[in-house]
């Protein structure tokens, strides 16, 4: 389906080229840098990104992967270069925009454009509140999640750190559905009873609601690429907790939050019970962290400094 869709996108692309004078082209998407690209042979230069992906679970939690991917990944890492060849579009792309060093690892062999890295995610400003418990004692502590319920967001670590926390002030909210939440809600209630609220799934108009009424954030996920909210989370002046892993790594320096080695599961809930412990005790500590992380997206993933990036790009390279 994808070689089909990307037959007539060319088709489109060749006539548009040829009738309106178009000076460039630019693929955003599929993001995976080994989907092959028919964009070639266009008569102009062509942007493909950026994107993202190139990796896996992390060697401790390797067991996650299904037995298919097990199997196939070298398989296929070993061929995507050849049918990148057969469909040239990134070999002979003007530019291919990377999220991160890993999807440039992940890029197939053959290539002659500039490999430019820049993060697929940003966000908008909006009204940020900052932690409002600094001047008093605050009546809880509330830790947000924001994402789907599925088993490669790890979810159940950060339910098992909860029940570990010696803060008894501590309360995690979870905000998203997916397969996994009917488990999560019984685990929940098992581990960490009357400590753990379900919201499902928020309308997106209203998302900045949950996260005004959080103290901290956490993503404990072992496999993301991206990770949007917590540049949401970030852009809202909270102090986030996330797997030092993937996406996240890029967006958490020590300054903005807290990243987890994903050393082991256990190693995991510690961590982050420890970590959410120490954030909850100090609201000066959770005002740095918050004001450190507003700075950080303000400079780095601001969606109107990334549109003034890519106009940039395609007159460097006209």
């Amino acid at each position: 389906m994808h070689l089909v869709t990307q037959f007539y996108q060319w088709k489109m692309a060749r006539k548009i080229v040829r009738d309106h004078q178009i000076d460039i082209v630019h693929e955003p998407a599929p993001v995976s840098p080994k989907q092959p690209s028919m964009m070639f042979a266009l008569g102009v230069p062509v942007v493909i990104g950026p994107m993202n992906g190139g990796m896996s679970f992390p060697p401790a939690f390797y067991y996650m992967a299904s037995r298919f991917e097990r199997g196939m990944y070298g398989v296929l890492r070993m061929f995507s270069s050849i049918y990148n060849i057969l469909i040239p579009g990134k070999l002979f792309a003007s530019v291919l925009l990377v999220a991160n060093r890993r999807t440039n690892n992940a890029l197939p062999f053959f290539k002659s454009g500039k490999v430019i890295e820049l993060v697929e995610n940003g966000i908008f400003l909006s009204k940020v509140r900052f932690d409002v418990s600094v001047a008093g004692e605050a009546d809880s502590i509330n830790v947000l999640y924001v994402g789907r319920l599925i088993d490669l967001k790890a979810i159940d670590i950060v339910i098992d750190a909860l029940s570990r926390c010696r803060n008894q002030k501590v309360r995690l909210t979870i905000v998203g559905d997916g397969l996994e939440r009917t488990r999560l809600e019984k685990y929940a209630q098992s581990v960490a009873p009357g400590k753990v609220r379900f919201l499902g799934a928020v309308p997106h108009a209203e998302i900045s609601d949950c996260y005004d009424n959080a103290n901290i954030f956490v993503l404990p996920s072992l496999r993301e690429c991206g990770g949007a909210v917590v540049l949401e989370a970030m852009a809202r002046g909270l102090p986030v907790i996330a797997t030092n892993w993937g996406g996240p790594a890029d967006y958490v320096t020590g300054e903005t939050g807290i990243l987890v080695d994903p050393i082991s599961r256990e190693y995991m809930v510690n961590e982050f019970a420890r970590s959410i412990d120490q954030l909850a005790s100090s609201a000066e500590l959770r005002l740095k962290y918050g004001k450190a992380a507003l700075e950080r997206v303000s400079k780095d993933f601001l969606w109107e400094d990334k549109a003034e990036t890519i106009i940039r790009l395609y007159q460097s390279t006209l």
